[in-house]
């Protein structure tokens, strides 16, 4: 019996847009080192539930004036009564332990960032077709939702590199502490 091509393609392995290494690595950094800040993600980039719940309670202590570490974060996620949803504070152990690497945070990420933008696309796209199926599509809802997509990934380059320009003219003032900081006024 021969597979139509509906069948082939059906079979055919469909790659998961996540990376669960770069996903606790990511984590597990936040927890050892005063990172959280610099990163460029947020709680519906990851793709592991429970690493949303993680997150969400970083974002909780920092807004708080909380450091983030495994104390601080079990405690939290106790709070929030979603510790043991997430796997309960061995998860948490479990994360700081597997990080293997700080160096690569940043592209780590980079690479959640990246991946939770295709998914979103792909979201976007299959509603689109739902609507061709069901009678209708709400372009300006779609063009908004692409609009938001692209503004956020825009963005957190813009920022980035804004900061870095920043950080570079904060390093050349400082070489000449004599020299006077402010804006020109033309006075």
């Amino acid at each position: 019996m021969t597979m139509t091509q509906h069948q082939q393609n059906q079979s055919e392995q469909v790659p998961v847009l996540s990376n669960t290494d770069a996903e606790q690595s990511v984590l597990g950094v936040c927890m050892m080192d005063d990172i959280y800040p610099t990163l460029n993600i947020g709680k519906t980039d990851f793709y592991i539930h429970r690493h949303r719940f993680i997150w969400a309670a970083f974002e909780k202590l920092h807004g708080d004036g909380y450091a983030i570490d495994t104390i601080t974060v079990v405690d939290e996620l106790e709070r929030q009564k979603t510790l043991h949803e997430i796997g309960g504070p061995a998860y948490i152990n479990q994360l700081v332990a597997s990080v293997m690497s700080f160096s690569a945070i940043q592209s780590h990420a980079k690479l959640i960032k990246e991946l939770a933008s295709k998914r979103n696309q792909i979201e976007i796209a299959n509603s689109i077709a739902h609507g061709a199926w069901n009678g209708g599509v709400d372009i300006a809802n779609v063009i908004e939702r692409l609009s938001e997509t692209s503004n956020a990934t825009r963005q957190g380059r813009m920022a980035k590199h804004g900061l870095v320009d920043l950080y570079d003219e904060v390093e050349e003032r400082a070489k000449n502490p004599i020299d006077v900081w402010g804006i020109p006024t033309g006075f």
